[in-house]
């Protein structure tokens, strides 16, 4: 299962995998899982860095901050929060033309 896989899952029901639907706890779990993957896939980590990178040139930010504090800043609440995740991860998907598993 890679990373894009998990977030369909996530997209579907997302408080009863991650209770607060926040950006900061929902960095946390996607962490945990290529985390847990890393031995069996080595390039897990590639989702979250591209994607990473690709929020900050998308909001043309020279920051550091990771993608959870970026949806943080342009956001009023976490409800708010993931609603701009998911937009910016299907232009993300959109625009490298991810493809899952399933």
């Amino acid at each position: 299962m890679k990373t894009i896989d998990v977030l369909q899952l996530l997209r579907e029901r997302p408080g009863v995998i991650l209770g607060r639907p926040s950006a900061r706890v929902l960095r946390a779990f996607l962490l945990g899982f290529e985390f847990a993957r890393k031995d069996d896939d080595p390039e897990i980590w590639d989702f979250s860095r591209d994607f990473n990178l690709w929020v900050r040139e998308r909001f043309d930010l020279s920051s550091t901050q990771d993608w959870d504090k970026v949806i943080e800043f342009f956001s009023a609440t976490e409800a708010e929060e993931l609603a701009l995740f998911w937009k910016l991860i299907d232009e993300f998907v959109t625009s490298i033309n991810i493809k899952s598993d399933q």
